[in-house]
């Protein structure tokens, strides 16, 4: 599909291996999670959770343009290529792992060009990138940890971009 939008009151779920979406958007109003399995390069257009977990496994570039918000529960997003969080970020009150390719490899960049936080008192920030990881926005948790990983290239920040925990530890 060039383009799928979803709306449920119980949560989505399109974890079928042979997926083909170009562009996800999807806006669960209850309980229940959101998960996308996909097999192409994706456009993420925005994704609102009010309880619940949202899980993208995408195998191909993934680009955030709208925010990513899980208002109770965790947030996945895992690139088999780059990943690039756009300005509206990704907030939830569970842990966010982002993670831009699966094994080392050229080009396989984290780049974060949207604030990346977790409201919730114990949730962490896991960043993994294949190569380079870029952080050209805010990093916050609220008492959680964070981890950046990059495992053949760089980690670099921005000029006035921030770190930060409630008490946590950043590693």
């Amino acid at each position: 599909a060039a383009a799928l939008n979803t709306q449920s009151q119980t949560g989505t779920a399109l974890t079928n291996g042979g997926n083909r979406i170009a562009s996800f958007g999807a806006v669960n109003s209850g309980s229940g999670n959101i998960s996308l399995t996909n097999a192409s390069p994706l456009t993420i257009a925005g994704i609102s959770n009010t309880v619940g977990s949202i899980a993208i496994d995408n195998t191909g570039a993934v680009t955030t343009v709208g925010a990513v918000i899980a208002s109770s529960g965790p947030v996945t997003i895992v690139g088999h290529s780059p990943l690039t969080i756009g300005a509206g970020g990704v907030s939830a009150s569970g842990d966010i792992v982002l993670t831009a390719g699966n094994t080392s490899g050229s080009g396989d960049d984290l780049t974060l060009s949207g604030p990346v936080g977790s409201t919730g008192s114990g949730g962490s920030v896991s960043m993994t990138a294949g190569d380079d990881l870029v952080q050209n926005a805010n990093v916050t948790t609220s008492g959680g940890a964070v981890s950046v990983l990059s495992q053949t290239g760089s980690i670099s920040m921005a000029l006035g971009t921030t770190t930060s925990t409630g008490g946590g530890s950043i590693g």
